[in-house]
């Protein structure tokens, strides 16, 4: 959906979209499902087999958006006559691959696509009026490189989407915490002492129990800590986070019992009015999360006349006529109720549950 709305508002931006994590690509075929791992390491698609390169070092990131600022159009040429030779070198490689390795091959070749995507839009010139930015995006504040800590790494990781949005270098993005069936260390926690995911197969036992609850209210404080960010980001009459729609959940209800029903999600920012806040909204049971993607998106700006089918569910934060950023949990939470639809308009009744 992120590349939906991208559609609507790339032209406007020097960056059409903005893809960020923590780790590296997950590589190889899982062999749980069967299936590619690159599915459970990316959010943002530009198509069904094709996943967009995430940028995962927030040194790296600052540097991007100060180059998208100031396009050089004969650097990327350059770049390009360099991408273009090893696009002709790798498909001639592919010919003689066999059938595993030419999946491997081709995850690797819809990176290269997406690159080149990026090269061609730096050199075409800017359509319309020029673009100016927001706000000055200051040399000083770029971040060290490697951030040693996870916890100091998203936490960047946050700031580097606040700064995009204000300059108004991109109107989209997303973010995954971390790959799929990722055990990252949340030993920096008091009273946690392992992984996040193996404590969320917690087999109901409650000291995993208590580690669990301590992870998952990490990790809402991390939104929490982006959408305080957005708040304190003056626009117009408002706030960036008044003109934002801010989507926070997991793919798993359960991690446990590897539950994808009645998914935790939470949707932050007024959507430039059109977002009814302070509500907790509980639909009837098999609700498509696809409604909330199509609320949004009409928010956004961006009519759609049926509900979307994707790859993966999503997490992100919108910006009507503005910004979209994406943040995402691909562990799962343990939610007492989920949102599952918001109405795009606060003139739509939304049924409420009383209790």
């Amino acid at each position: 959906m992120d590349q939906v709305a991208a559609q609507k508002s790339g032209k406007q931006t020097p960056l059409a979209s903005l893809e960020l994590g923590v780790a590296p690509d997950s590589t190889g075929v899982d062999t749980n499902n069967g299936y590619t791992r690159l599915y459970g390491s990316h959010i943002a698609w530009s198509g069904p087999t094709s996943p967009l390169p995430r940028e995962i070092d927030p040194h790296l990131v600052f540097e991007r958006l100060f180059r998208a600022g100031r396009p050089q159009a004969d650097s990327a040429k350059v770049d390009m006559l360099l991408l273009d030779r090893v696009m002709e070198d790798a498909k001639r490689l592919r010919q003689r691959l066999g059938m595993a390795d030419r999946q491997r091959m081709d995850e690797y070749l819809s990176v290269v696509r997406s690159l080149e995507e990026r090269l061609e839009r730096a050199t075409r010139p800017q359509q319309g009026a020029a673009w100016k930015a927001r706000a000055p995006l200051d040399p000083k504040a770029e971040p060290a490189e490697n951030p040693p800590q996870f916890p100091e790494h998203v936490r960047l990781m946050m700031d580097m989407i606040a700064v995009a949005f204000q300059t108004d270098t991109t109107r989209v993005c997303t973010f995954m915490f971390n790959n799929e069936v990722s055990n990252q260390n949340f030993s920096f926690l008091e009273g946690v002492s392992g992984g996040h995911h193996s404590n969320s197969h917690h087999q109901n036992r409650e000291e995993q129990l208590k580690q669990y609850q301590l992870i998952n209210r990490w990790h809402v404080a991390q939104y929490a800590y982006l959408l305080r960010r957005l708040r304190d980001i003056k626009e117009g009459d408002g706030t960036l986070l008044d003109n934002s729609m801010v989507l926070f959940g997991s793919g798993l209800r359960d991690g446990n019992a590897h539950s994808p029903v009645n998914l935790p999600i939470v949707l932050g920012g007024r959507g430039g009015g059109r977002i009814a806040v302070g509500q907790h909204i509980v639909y009837p049971p098999n609700s498509p999360l696809s409604n909330l993607y199509v609320a949004m998106l009409d928010a956004f700006g961006r009519r759609w006349s049926a509900s979307p089918t994707a790859p993966g569910l999503h997490v992100g934060c919108w910006r009507p006529n503005g910004r979209i950023i994406y943040l995402w949990r691909r562990a799962a939470l343990r939610p007492a109720r989920t949102l599952e639809r918001v109405t795009a308009h606060p003139s739509e009744k939304a049924h409420q549950d009383s209790q």
